[in-house]
């Protein structure tokens, strides 16, 4: 068992509710503080993720698997679906040659080396890559999950693929919220 920090919600945040999981769907948290993070997630408006994955590969769970949170946007996936957040600023762009978060008040500058150029997503073409501690951490949580969960291992990277209540497996918050970037179809998850 991935060795988890217990990071608890408030109960009015989730629902203490069992529901069948055979969803998994990944979030990118659009900053970079832990603190931030969390402060975000425990606003009281019943918007979480079972889990977050944090730049150095830490796990940490924010309410039960057996309960759900709005997550996806739609109630029928997220009460099937557990969300797991990986930290990152998601999305960038270039300006004077220099790499920045994107779609904030405030700019802070990202490393070239963190940058991925994709294919024009949405009109993004620039995404900060995730480490090499969270791929391998994510791969692993993914795997302990499907032994827990009946979540088949494919992965639904395609947009409107298959309408979301047929969704089953893997998906990016971007393939199912359509105001979403957090993931593209050819973003290397794993």
């Amino acid at each position: 068992m991935l060795k988890c920090i217990s990071d608890p919600s408030p109960k009015t945040d989730w629902f203490d509710e069992w529901t069948i999981k055979n969803l998994i769907v990944l979030h990118g948290t659009a900053g970079l503080t832990y603190t931030g993070i969390d402060a975000t997630l425990d606003i009281e408006d019943r918007i979480n993720v079972h889990y977050v994955i944090t730049r150095d590969g830490l796990i940490r769970q924010r309410f039960p698997e057996s309960g759900w949170a709005y997550h996806t946007g739609y109630k029928e996936s997220s009460q099937r679906s557990i969300g797991i957040e990986l930290e990152s600023w998601v999305i960038a762009q270039k300006l004077d040659g220099k790499f920045y978060n994107a779609g904030y008040n405030f700019k802070k500058e990202i490393p070239a080396d963190e940058i991925l150029e994709l294919q024009p997503f949405r009109g993004i073409k620039y995404y900060h890559a995730l480490t090499k501690k969270q791929k391998d951490v994510l791969y692993l949580l993914i795997l302990e999950l499907q032994s827990r969960h009946p979540i088949p291992a494919d992965w639904h990277r395609e947009i409107n693929s298959l309408p979301t209540a047929q969704k089953k497996g893997i998906i990016t918050h971007a393939v199912i919220k359509s105001t979403r970037y957090d993931y593209p179809p050819d973003y290397p998850l794993l």
